[in-house]
């Protein structure tokens, strides 16, 4: 047997081990880069996921800032924000967090009208592959220190010479006692005086229209004096819209964007008179304009107009409603067309 064959000589055997080495070192170099590049994500977490705010009357707004830490090794993205009640709002501050950095949700909670313990919760969305749905928390107790009902009056469509009241009724705890200083009506509009609600711990006040208005939305404030430091004022607003003694139409003004919206748009006929009356027909000034009408209560009509083109030549045109009601045989509205660019009427 040739030695040579077994033990091969030194110049082939550095070529083996330097072979060897290279194949080794590659495999090497594979698995530390197979490695790297599969531990290069984000990491998404707060410090502070769940903020206590504690009892607070439910007349207030909570606000807090979540914060968002990066603890992955790849860029953060943060995709979206979801809240699970309408009374919670949200904003991000920045959607993409680098490694080791932190960024925050800006968050508000109405409390307004709610009463006991409440858990209202925000999902974090983002490129974090463990975890893509960050969950936040609101936690605390509403409670009442004082109830206004309503909180807002809206007196709905009256005649010009037709007086409407409504009636506001305050109640408060026995801690948060208080009485009526002063009503202060901020509206030539309306009027409001104090009466006896005949209940304890509580105070009715009525408001009402004046007469002789003139036909559109009226609008005003009652303001309250209380004389507790805790809620010195209440304010509760109030509006109406005032019809003509025959015939209103509403809206009087038709308006359109440049962008082509609203496709559709809803004229609603009030009368004011105990007299019936019939849409007869409606002239729009394009034909591909389609037009319903449909009656409602009371001899009341609303037309809808729909499939409206997207054309800048309909600003300054007129959509022309025809009646059989005596003096308001003809009721015309003009249409504008809104330039959205510059937000003003082209």
């Amino acid at each position: 047997m040739d030695i040579r064959q077994t033990f091969p000589c030194p110049y082939r055997l550095r070529i083996l081990i330097q072979t060897a080495t290279a194949a080794f070192l590659s495999f090497a170099l594979a698995v530390s880069c197979y490695s790297a590049n599969e531990e290069a994500k984000p990491r998404v977490m707060s410090p502070r996921a769940v903020y206590d705010f504690g009892t607070s009357d439910n007349h207030r707004y909570i606000r807090n800032n979540f914060p968002l830490r990066n603890i992955g090794n790849a860029p953060l993205i943060i995709h979206d924000v979801v809240t699970s009640c309408g009374c919670t709002v949200a904003t991000i501050e920045k959607r993409e967090i680098a490694p080791g950095e932190e960024g925050s949700v800006r968050a508000e909670l109405s409390l307004h009208g709610r009463l006991g313990p409440m858990e209202k919760r925000l999902f974090v969305f983002s490129n974090d592959p463990d975890n893509p749905r960050l969950e936040l928390a609101f936690v605390g107790e509403s409670v009442a220190i004082l109830d206004v009902e309503p909180e807002v009056i809206f007196m709905g469509p009256i005649a010009k010479n037709e007086t409407v009241s409504r009636d506001i009724v305050i109640r408060y705890g026995k801690e948060n006692a208080f009485d009526i200083e002063k009503i202060v009506v901020e509206s030539d509009f309306f009027t409001a005086e104090r009466l006896d609600n005949g209940q304890p711990m509580s105070y009715r006040v009525k408001v009402s229209n004046v007469q002789n208005l003139q036909t559109g939305i009226i609008k005003g404030n009652v303001r309250v004096f209380t004389g507790n430091a805790g809620f010195a004022t209440i304010d509760i607003p109030v509006s109406a819209h005032v019809i003509d003694d025959i015939l209103t139409v509403m809206p009087e003004t038709i308006e359109l964007s440049s962008l082509g919206y609203p496709r559709s748009v809803y004229i609603v006929l009030l009368k004011g008179t105990d007299r019936s009356y019939a849409v007869k027909k409606v002239d729009v000034p394009d034909p591909d304009i389609a037009v319903d009408i449909f009656p409602m209560e009371n001899s009341n009509y609303r037309i809808r107009l729909s499939e409206i083109p997207s054309d800048r030549s309909l600003d300054g045109k007129e959509v022309v409603i025809h009646t059989d009601m005596e003096g308001r045989e003809t009721l015309r509205l003009p249409i504008r067309v809104l330039d959205d660019e510059e937000g003003k009427l082209i």
